[in-house]
């Protein structure tokens, strides 16, 4: 009889702990902590990255343009096949120190031009112009991605305390990019804003025309 009731209260405490608890998830698709399943971690990443490619492109093609306005040829050319070359779907941690490093040689030889005393034709102020539009655009377009970053940073974090173990490598590497993410979108914005505000500052010097794009950064 006292065997019987032992099994009893196991049985008991057994059902009571998997109730409190759950079952582990061996597969299929599960629900983090934050309410998203995997999948729908990497429908958000997969946004993230596009939205991301974009404004880098953006910023890239603000520097090709600048360039060429200074008729650098071969140094435009080059900043417009980097931008052409950036690629659409997710990106790794490595694709982000590379593109932030890629900006920041871009506005190093954007100064230098800036700063040679070199007037423009008015093709070439035409190009500033154009120059400015898009870095305007590329910083617009970036500036919700920290907080959207941040959001699906610590999302994805916590969905590795419950997604399955088919799942756990895929969500583990898309938390390490978001990691690198907001720790360099911070730097790429703060490289956009000095090199605008750069172009700006020549652009007033030498009459040239600010476009809406531009100035409403700084306001």
């Amino acid at each position: 009889m006292k065997r019987i009731l032992l099994a009893t209260s196991i049985l008991v405490l057994t059902s009571s702990t998997v109730f409190a608890f759950g079952l582990p998830s061996f597969g299929g698709e599960s629900k983090s902590a934050s309410g998203l399943s995997a999948d729908q971690i990497q429908d958000q990443f997969s946004n993230v990255s596009k939205d991301y490619t974009a404004a880098t492109k953006n910023f890239l093609l603000s520097a090709s343009t600048a360039l060429d306005a200074f008729n650098s040829k071969s140094s435009s050319e080059r900043l417009k096949s980097e931008a052409d070359q950036l690629g659409s779907g997710a990106v790794s941690s490595e694709d982000v120190e590379k593109r932030t490093a890629m900006l920041k040689s871009a506005k190093d030889e954007v100064t230098a031009k800036l700063k040679s005393g070199e007037k423009l034709s008015e093709a070439g102020k035409a190009k500033m112009t154009e120059s400015m539009s898009y870095m305007g655009k590329g910083i617009a377009n970036e500036v919700p991605l920290v907080a959207t970053v941040a959001s699906l940073s610590k999302n994805t974090v916590d969905s590795l305390k419950s997604v399955s173990v088919t799942q756990i490598g895929k969500v583990k590497a898309t938390a390490g990019v978001l990691t690198t993410l907001s720790s360099n979108l911070p730097k790429d914005l703060g490289i956009a804003k000095d090199t605008l505000g750069l172009y700006m500052d020549y652009a007033k010097t030498n009459r040239i025309e600010i476009p809406k794009d531009a100035s409403d950064i700084f306001k």
